[in-house]
C-alpha cells in the first residue's frame, strides 16, 4: 500500500469516526432508514424519544411505530423522494412510544444516493415536540372556554334584558297608564280652576313622556318586533329612534331581500346594529350611517358605514375589544365573522356575515 493510500484510508476513517460521533451523540434523534422503511441505524436520542432500544428498533421499520392517522402522508413523501420529484421533506407526526403513550415528533427527511443516482438511505433528523403541542392544545382549549364563558355572559344579559323589559313593560308602564287615567279624572274636575289644571296637564305631559321613554327602553332591551317582523323592519325603528336621541341621520338600506331569520339570529344583527351606532355616537365625530342589508346564496351580510373620522389603525387590532366582544362570539358561534375596518375616504366599516344555512325560517 503507497502512502497516498494510506493517507486516504486514514482520512476517511478519520471522516466515519468524527460522522459517528455527531451521529451517536447528536441531541436531537438520527437515523438511517432503508427505502423500504427498516432503521439500519438510529442514535440515543431517537431511542430515548421513543422508548426503544436500538436493537427493538432496527428489528422493525418507521411504519411500525407510525400513528396510522399519519402514515399515508408520511409514506407518500418516501415515494416522492424515491422517484426524484422531491428533494427532502419536513412534517409533524405522531410515533408510538414504547409504553403506549402518543408522542409528537418534526421530522425531517433527505434521501442518499450512490453515484449512479440508485437511493441508498434516508438520514432522519427526529425532534420531540410533545410539550409543544400539548402547550398548543391546552391553549386553544383555554380559547374555547373564554369563548363558551362569552357566549354564556351574552345569554345571561339577554336573560336579564327580557326580564327588565318585562318589569318595565308590564310593571312601570302599566302603573304609569293607571297614573295617567287618574289625572284625568282630576283634571275633569278641575273645571274652573286654573292653577290645578294647569299642574295636571304638565304633569301628564310628563307621564306621557315617561310612558313613551318606558316603552323605548323595553323596545331596546327586547325587541318584540323581532319575533313577528323582518330584522329590517326593527332596524328601521331603531334607527328612527337612535337617529332622533344622537342627531345621527341613519338610514336603512336592503340591496338584496333578506330571508326570514328566526329570532335569535335576527338578534344578532339588531345586537351588531345596537352596539355600532352607539359607539359611532359616542367616538367618530359622525353625522350619517348607512346601514346595508344583502344576502347571496351563501350568506346574510350587513355592514354599518359611518362618515366619520375613522377608527385609528392602533384601535383596529382590538375594535370593539368590550362592547363588541360578546357580538364577536355570538356572530363566531354561528359560523359567521364580525370585521372592523377603516374606510379609505372616511369613516369606520362594521361588517357581519353569517352563512345562510343559520337561516332556519327558509
Amino acid at each position: 500500500m503507497t502512502e497516498w493510500q494510506r493517507q486516504v484510508e486514514a482520512r476517511l476513517s478519520e471522516s466515519e469516526e468524527r460522522f459517528r460521533g455527531a451521529f451517536e451523540f447528536a441531541a436531537i434523534g438520527m437515523a438511517l432508514v432503508a427505502p423500504d422503511g427498516r432503521w439500519l441505524r438510529v442514535n440515543r436520542s431517537l431511542c430515548r424519544i421513543v422508548g426503544y432500544t436500538a436493537e427493538e428498533l432496527m428489528a422493525t421499520d418507521f411504519q411500525t411505530i407510525t400513528h396510522p392517522d399519519d402514515l399515508e402522508t408520511d409514506v407518500g413523501y418516501v415515494g416522492q423522494m424515491l422517484d426524484g420529484s422531491l428533494s427532502h421533506y419536513d412534517m409533524e407526526k405522531r410515533y408510538f412510544h414504547k409504553d403506549g403513550h402518543i408522542i409528537w415528533i418534526l421530522l425531517s427527511v433527505s434521501l442518499v444516493r450512490d453515484a449512479a443516482g440508485r437511493p441508498l438511505y434516508f438520514v432522519s433528523q427526529i425532534q420531540d415536540i410533545t410539550e409543544r403541542k400539548q402547550d398548543v392544545t391546552a391553549l386553544r382549549e383555554s380559547y374555547r372556554r373564554i369563548r363558551e364563558l362569552a357566549q354564556r355572559l351574552e345569554t345571561v344579559r339577554e336573560d336579564e334584558r327580557r326580564a327588565i323589559a318585562q318589569v318595565l313593560h308590564e310593571g312601570l308602564a302599566q302603573d304609569l297608564f293607571a297614573m295617567k287615567l287618574n289625572l284625568d279624572r282630576l283634571l275633569a274636575q278641575a273645571t274652573g280652576r286654573a292653577g290645578v289644571t294647569q299642574a295636571c296637564q304638565e304633569l301628564a305631559a310628563a307621564i306621557d313622556k315617561c310612558m313613551l321613554d318606558t316603552r323605548q327602553i323595553a323596545h331596546e332591551l327586547r325587541p318584540s318586533a323581532l319575533a313577528h317582523l323582518p330584522v329590517s323592519v326593527a332596524l328601521k325603528e331603531h334607527a328612527r329612534y337612535f337617529g332622533d336621541i344622537s342627531s345621527l341621520a341613519i338610514r336603512v338600506v336592503e340591496i338584496a331581500p333578506i330571508p326570514v331569520l328566526d329570532e335569535a339570529t335576527a338578534l344578532i344583527f339588531f345586537r351588531t346594529a345596537q352596539e355600532a351606532l352607539t359607539n359611532v355616537a359616542r367616538h367618530a365625530r359622525a353625522t350619517a350611517v348607512d346601514i346595508v342589508l344583502r344576502a347571496d346564496p351563501e350568506s346574510i351580510m350587513m355592514d354599518i358605514i359611518d362618515d366619520g373620522i375613522g377608527i385609528d389603525d392602533d384601535a383596529l387590532p382590538k375594535a370593539g375589544s368590550l362592547g363588541l366582544l360578546g357580538i364577536r362570539e355570538r356572530v363566531g358561534a354561528v359560523g359567521g365573522m364580525l370585521v372592523v375596518r377603516k374606510n379609505v375616504g372616511a369613516g369606520t366599516t362594521v361588517s357581519v356575515r353569517i352563512p345562510r344555512f343559520r337561516n332556519l325560517g327558509e
